[in-house]
């Protein structure tokens, strides 16, 4: 008898990695394919994951596989590299997969019945239940049966349940919540057809002779025929039915494809990456291009190498409204080869592309962080363009991974080459690629010999205040009005959403705060609410204060709402447009602001993070930022980091076309070396800078961080679960020098979603000798430390 172990979602709760089952006589399975097994009285969804061997007598406790479901079937490569993640990531292999395989492909079972192979005699009514079951198909529900046979629907259940026992009838599975895919009923003549016809039906089979099936759709909304009269030569036997299988693309927009002129640092860095290509390693390149320097082109090169040579390509993008600015450039130039894979796309559209990749019907596939496990296969070519974007890192629940560490892997697998590109690399990224352990590839200047727009910095402290407040510096605000007189168009960003970050009374000072997290609450003043972006709580914003009655509340701070009102009211006859997470919230949001904001529809965008990266936006000749210390002063030892990389990519929208651009910095630092080292475009001279203060404190890139984090209800029991966890793990790493496991205190955000959150950090330079003490605690745990939350590298 032949044993098999599956994973799946439904095991993740109990911590469990898989169970064993058994395969009956006859069924077939593979690696990677779709097993219905059952799990405490229900049917439930997984994945075989490998074959332990065989057993003459079938064990007692080992249940069978009921039923093999290739239709939702993965590669063997997808469950090894679930596997390596799980191990990396300190997650159950169960609980990775339903995290590698997007829900629309694994769905919902749905139950149905079909005659079996049982032999014996059958009273009158299982007769009639055998042939309403062949009749139904997959509606053969008990529901749907006990109606048409006038039982009770527990009757028909036990009627169901005898004639299974006896093979009578078996019992089948099928995807019931999955979108369905789309079908077209089309027609087609039949040849030589020599039956007799009416005039009108011969004339609709002699235009159809000789066609490929015509969509019947077609043939009604064009006055062709009727469905009507097709129905009547369908019966008559001139004309044949047929249906095909329409997947549903993502909507793009064309764009005809330009003579590419490669500039001499592109040619070098097509050269040198295609020469590691040919090489057939594994191996990681770091592009380090300016902003506007041509990345992108370089990239689809690289691609059409990989597609000439027969293997398949893997491009990762930090966000959504970049994955679809670079979707157009890529399906004018690779057609439908590519496939989109976001979680912007509806359940429908991901099922299709995805399963273009799945079958091979697409060769490059295009998307945000979870793309990184598409089911590609002979991948010759993974990109991870702006590489150094904390979007590639999956916070917020297990596994915790980095894309750029699962690509790694993935390139290991395929001997593939991993192309990172940045115009402000990870310090860890350019530390590996200075060190040789990366390629290093540099693309100092921007394309057309464009110069990088010029920077300056506004100093709030030392502006004068006017006659009426504002948020404008004098050298911002005259900087706008002079390009909105040109004709041009301005970006502001300030990186927090909302119309302020709190509201106070300046009477009493109440501020208002989340009942269910420690932070306060965010006011939206177009819908005049109070959110907590953690938890979603909302309510209504009062009108005076609730705790002494004032009514002088204020709300201080700036959000990307009172952002767009300023300019609003400074510049009424600007057009405005806003893109954060409250104006992208719908489907196909992103696009639609991009692209009037690129035809020209509107002066200034204001937006978060979410406008820095990758846009193209040739009429920007002004980009301001409203506040360049949001970031700076945050508790995070990557702060001035993100500060730089955020304020230079932004930075870099500024002259992309034939006009040179500028940048005006708004800033209560004075003398910022992080401030003045973006005003000289000097990434070289931040990364000596910070790399020193990395190696004084022993950080990243000179150890690695690995974040346990507990969470409970109780706080005491938050914080002793992770205290007995880091005495435990601290006795069993006293040997290696360089690795401090630090005590377990609150986290930043201690009460968040109702739950009280403590964390335990640990830094190392012995980062498998910890990784090995980990996974002996875990797998030698009796269930106290199954609820613990591992992040290995995070990002505070």
């Amino acid at each position: 008898m032949r044993l098999v172990n599956v994973a799946s979602g439904d095991f993740a709760g109990g911590g469990f990695d898989f169970l064993t089952y058994y395969l009956p006589e006859g069924m077939e399975g593979r690696i990677g394919s779709g097993a219905v097994v059952p799990l405490a009285g229900r049917a439930v969804f997984g994945y075989i994951i490998d074959f332990p061997g065989s057993s003459d007598a079938e064990p007692a406790r080992l249940k069978p596989v009921l039923e093999i479901i290739d239709e939702g079937s993965i590669t063997p490569e997808i469950i090894e590299l679930a596997r390596r993640v799980s191990r990396s990531c300190f997650c159950s292999l169960s609980r990775t997969l339903a995290s590698v395989v997007p829900a629309a492909v694994r769905s919902k079972l749905g139950e149905y019945y079909a005659p079996g192979d049982g032999e014996g005699a059958c009273s009158p009514t299982e007769k009639r239940a055998l042939e309403l079951v062949a009749a139904l198909g997959r509606r053969s529900s008990p529901r749907l049966l006990a109606g048409e046979m006038d039982m009770t629907e527990a009757a028909v259940r036990k009627l169901l349940r005898d004639m299974t026992a006896r093979k009578i009838l078996d019992k089948k599975y099928y995807f019931a919540r999955r979108p369905r895919r789309v079908e077209i009923k089309c027609v087609s003549a039949v040849p030589g057809f020599e039956g007799s016809l009416t005039p009108r039906m011969k004339a609709l089979a002699d235009r159809l002779a000789g066609q490929d099936p015509v969509p019947v759709g077609y043939l009604v909304a064009n006055k062709i025929a009727t469905r009507a009269m097709i129905g009547k030569c369908v019966k008559a036997g001139v004309l044949s039915e047929t249906v095909i299988y329409r997947d549903r693309i993502p909507d793009y927009i064309h764009t005809e494809p330009r003579q590419i002129s490669y500039t001499p640092h592109q040619q070098n860095a097509i050269a040198r990456i295609s020469a590691e290509m040919d090489a057939g390693e594994s191996r990681a390149a770091l592009l380090h291009g300016v902003t506007a320097s041509g990345k992108t082109e370089v990239y689809m090169a690289l691609i059409e190498k990989a597609l000439k040579e027969g293997r398949t390509a893997l491009v990762l993008l930090p966000e959504i409204a970049l994955t679809a600015q670079v979707m157009n450039i890529f399906r004018s130039r690779f057609g439908d080869r590519v496939a989109v894979l976001h979680s912007n796309l509806s359940d429908g559209e991901r099922l299709d592309e995805w399963q273009r990749a799945r079958d091979g019907r697409a060769s490059v596939v295009l998307g945000a962080r979870s793309c990184v496990f598409a089911p590609l296969d002979n991948i010759g070519l993974i990109i991870i363009d702006e590489e150094h974007d904390g979007g590639y890192k999956q916070e917020d629940s297990a596994p915790r991974y980095h894309a750029r560490e699962v690509a790694l892997m993935r390139s290991g697998m395929h001997r593939c080459v991993l192309l990172l590109g940045s115009a402000t690399p990870s310090l860890e990224s350019y530390y590996k690629a200075c060190s040789g352990e990366y390629l290093l590839v540099e693309m100092p200047d921007r394309v057309a010999g464009r110069p990088l727009p010029q920077v300056k910095t506004a100093v709030l402290a030392e502006a004068p205040a006017g006659p009426a407040p504002t948020i404008f510096s004098p050298l911002l605000r005259e900087a706008i009005e002079d390009c909105l007189a040109r004709g041009r168009q301005v970006i502001l960003m300030q990186n927090r959403r909302a119309y302020s970050p709190f509201i106070i009374c300046r009477s009493c000072g109440w501020v208002a705060k989340c009942r269910n997290c420690d932070v306060t609450l965010k006011y939206h003043k177009d819908t005049r609410h109070l959110s907590c972006h953690h938890c979603g709580f909302h309510a209504a914003a009062p009108a005076r204060c609730p705790v002494c009655g004032g009514p002088k509340l204020m709300s201080p701070g700036i959000g990307t709402q009172k952002v767009e009102e300023f300019v609003r009211m400074e510049f009424p006859s600007a057009r405005v447009l806003r893109m954060d997470s409250d104006t992208t919230g719908t489907k196909g949001a992103h696009q639609r602001i991009i692209d009037r904001f690129r035809k020209g529809e509107c002066d200034v965008l204001v937006g978060t993070q979410m406008i820095a990266k990758g846009l193209d936006f040739p009429g920007v000749t002004l980009v301001g930022i409203i506040s360049a210390d949001t970031d700076l002063n945050m508790p995070d030892f990557r702060a001035e980091e993100r500060t730089f990389q955020l304020l230079s990519q932004v930075a870099g929208r500024a002259g992309r076309g034939s006009e040179p651009g500028q940048v005006i910095v708004q800033t209560l630092a004075a003398e910022s070396p992080v401030l003045e080292l973006v005003a000289r475009h000097d990434f070289a001279g931040f990364y000596r800078y910070e790399l020193e203060n990395r190696r004084l404190l022993a950080y990243p890139p000179f150890s690695r961080l690995i974040r346990i984090g507990s969470s409970d209800r109780s706080e005491s029991a938050a914080s002793g679960r992770l205290m007995a966890f880091g005495r435990e793990l601290a006795a069993r790493l006293k040997g290696p020098e360089g690795t401090r496991v630090y005590p377990a205190v609150p986290a930043p955000m201690k009460l968040e979603k109702g739950l009280y959150h403590y964390n335990l950090l640990i830094k190392t330079r012995e980062p498998e000798q910890v990784s090995a003490a980990v996974w002996e605690l875990l797998e030698g745990d009796d269930g106290s430390y199954s609820s613990l939350a591992f992040d290995p590298d995070p990002i505070f």
